[in-house]
């Protein structure tokens, strides 16, 4: 939780806040506040470089993102 808040904090442009609104079941819920829409979000997050772990998009709509984080990053 704490990498992938840092990730969208310091690695995607144009981000102004993150706040975590629930976790549960292996599920995280977050409102991120950007300039830019959840495309764009996408593809940033997807270029970024996490550490031990990818993140695949699953599904995007105007104001959502579903992503899941998948082990054998770089």
């Amino acid at each position: 939780m704490a990498a992938l808040k840092q990730i969208l904090r310091e690695q995607v442009k144009g981000v102004k806040e993150v706040i975590q609104q629930s976790f549960a079941s292996g599920t995280a819920v977050f409102d991120v506040h950007m300039n830019g829409d959840a495309q764009r979000l996408a593809e940033e997050l997807t270029q970024s470089n996490p550490g031990h772990f990818k993140l695949k998009v699953l599904g995007i709509t105007p104001n959502k993102l579903d992503i899941k984080l998948v082990e054998g990053g770089s």
